[in-house]
Formats: C-alpha cells, structure tokens, sequence
C-alpha cells in the first residue's frame, strides 16, 4: 500500500475511531474524560453530534452519562445539538435528571433543551427524576417550565411516581406546583393507590388533604382501600374509612388468593370500624363478608400448596409479586420499602430472598391455615351480633 494511503488510513482512524466497536474517536476520547484530545478532534474537524453505531450515542449523550459538566459545556459550545435522542429515545438531559446531575441538566436547559421531551411515548425528565428521589433536580425543572401532569408512556405522572417510592417531599413539591391527584395511568392506579399498596401513611394524608379520590376504581377492580388491605397497613384503611370508603368487589371471577384476602382483611377491619362509629348492627354483613373471602383464601392457598406443579407455583409467586414491586416501567426501581411490603403479602418472600419451592408450598399451607382461623373468628363475631 502506498505510504499516502496508508497515512490517511490512518488519518480517518484517528478521526472516526474504529467501525468494528461502533466508537468513534470523538466519542472514545468523550469517554475516556480528555478534555484535551476532545478539542484537538473537534479542531480537526470531528463532527460534534456523530453518535457510535449501536447506541445511537452521541459524544454528549457519552459525557452526560459520565457527569463530566466540563465536557458537556464544551460540546454545547461547539455546537452539540441537545435534543438529539439515542436509539432508546433518550434525550440528554433526561438522562441527567435520571442520575440527579443538577449542574448539567441545568447547562443542558440553558443551552435549549425541551423539557417535556419523551412525554406520553417515553419517560419525561420529571417523571424520571421523580423515579430516582432526585427531588432537588424536580424543583429545577419545574421552576425551568415542566409540565408538573407531563406523563410517561404508560400515562403514569410524577406524581403518581413519587407516591410509589414513598417520597414525601416530592409529594409536597409536585402538588403545591399543581400537581393532579386524581391522575390515572392506562391501569386506572392513581397516585393514593400506589401511597396505599405501599404504607406511606404521611402521602396519603397528604393525597386526601389535596381532594385525592380514594374510591377511584382500577381496571383490575380494585380501590386504594383494597391497595392498603393487601400491607395490612391499618392507619391507612381507617384514613379511607373516614373517607367512606368500602371495600370493593374485584371484577374479575378468577381472583387470586391474595385479592380475596385483601378483600377479608378490609372488610374486616371496616366491620370493626364501623362497629366503633354507629354500633355493631352495622358490622354484621362486613364480618360475614369476611368470613367468606377469609375462607375462600384459604382454599386458594390450600390448592397452591396441594396441587401446583413447580412451574405453576413460581408462576402463582410472580403474580403474588407484583402488588409488592407494581413495575410501573422497567426503568423505575422498585419501591423502596419493598421488601417490607412484600413481607406482609407474598409468603414465597424472606429477608434472605426468595425460598425453595418446599419452603414456599409450607409458607402457602401456613396462609391456607391462617385463613381458616380467620373465617372461623369473624363468623363468630357476625353470630354474636
């Protein structure tokens, strides 16, 4: 090969980086942090918003990524285009308001980036921040011009987000800006249903002080009242009871062993509430009502542990599973006291993580007796009224 050619071989190498890792030289250099080997590319004539081949990154994406605010404003200063978006649709700055990173996103809507990008086909920056417990990037955002209901692909909003991780302030910041309360995702789950499912008895307070509906239905039938019953959090069903609201019956005939034991615990505990209010006449049909979804539980729970295969009972775990982490989209992280909440609920769950199969058939033969117990003691307690 002639020397000529071989040298601007090299040449473009060195300016575009090698084809078979999809890198270029401009972004390996964004990488590796060189502020100086940056500016020489750029000066050679790199191309500031080339992205790498299977990604679809661009060298600010790279930067941001690496919370390298030194870099970020140099490639805005040479003319990095900020809204550009990666193959997952990912703009830069809500990938920093997903890691928190305050300065940058800051530069970033400075320099003219939209906001509300991602807004009902994607994750939004302020829902993604929200997802994160990044409440100080929220309230920059939100003074920058966000659309405190933007939601996400799933019609989830900020709210509804903060109230699934139990973060109090982001609560409070989201519905002093206006936030909706009675927002619902494409699940019919409202920012009060998540609070509920997961104990946080401070945000439902804060929810009803705000007009929060507590007896909107889910397009699985179910109430926030329901949602409390499933953690047994008892502070959380008497804030509903005050609201009046009752128990509800699932629209679905094939209800799990759990739905009808939430259903139990709620009209039990409704029973005992309203008992204390207007008198026990009134405490009679909830006690019989929990009786009943007491001992239909228990024969759910019985056929579990007596009749599953191995595939059906890991199968019957996933779905026990699923009120505990609710997986609003696969980029939010479970709430954070999950693991307490699936404690309460999901007997395939320890602190050590999840059981044998063994363990787990004895944990549901435990609930299956656990119930009978309780059909027992609650029809006892309709009799004697």
């Amino acid at each position: 090969m002639p020397i000529r050619i071989l040298a601007f071989v090299c040449f473009l190498i060195g300016l575009y980086g090698c084809a078979s890792t999809g890198e270029t030289a401009l972004i390996g250099e964004v990488a590796q942090g060189d502020k100086q080997g940056v500016i020489k590319l750029l000066e050679n004539g790199a191309k500031v918003n080339e992205t790498d081949a299977f990604l679809g990154n661009t060298p600010l994406i790279y930067a941001v990524r690496n919370n390298n605010h030194e870099l970020v404003a140099l490639l805005i200063e040479n003319g990095a285009d900020v809204n550009t978006k990666n193959n997952q649709e990912d703009t830069a700055l809500q990938l920093a308001s997903q890691f928190g990173y305050f300065d940058i996103a800051d530069t970033l809507i400075r320099s003219g980036a939209e906001i509300d990008a991602g807004a009902y086909i994607g994750r939004p920056a302020l829902v993604r921040a929200a997802a994160s417990n990044h409440t100080k990037l929220m309230t920059l955002l939100l003074a920058k011009g966000a659309s405190v209901n933007v939601e996400d692909d799933l019609h989830n909003s900020s709210l509804m987000i903060a109230s699934l991780k139990g973060n109090l302030s982001a609560v409070s910041l989201l519905i002093e800006s206006g936030g909706d309360a009675n927002k619902t995702n494409q699940y019919g789950q409202t920012a009060i249903f998540f609070a509920s499912l997961g104990g946080f008895d401070s945000i439902v307070e804060k929810l009803l002080s705000h007009g929060a509906n507590p007896h909107i239905i889910t397009t699985a039938g179910r109430n926030s009242l329901h949602a409390a019953s499933i953690g047994k959090n008892d502070s959380i069903i008497q804030m509903l009871f005050d609201e009046k609201t009752e128990p509800v019956m699932l629209n679905n005939d094939q209800i799990s062993a759990e739905d009808d034991f939430a259903m139990g615990y709620s009209n039990a505990q409704y029973g005992e509430m309203l008992g204390k209010k207007v008198g026990n006449t009134r405490s009679k049909e909830y006690y019989q009502l929990a009786a009943d979804h007491f001992q239909s539980a228990g024969t759910k729970f019985k056929a579990i542990s007596d009749e599953y295969s191995d595939k059906m009972l890991k199968q019957q775990l996933r779905i026990v599973l699923s009120f505990a982490l609710i997986a609003v989209s696969n980029s939010y992280q479970a709430p954070v006291n999950a693991g307490a909440t699936a404690g309460t609920l999901a007997p395939g769950i320890s602190n050590n993580g999840i059981m044998s199969l063994n363990e787990l058939r004895e944990r549901f033969n435990q609930r299956h007796l656990d119930c009978v117990v309780l059909a027992e003691s609650y029809r006892t307690k309709a009799a004697g009224l």
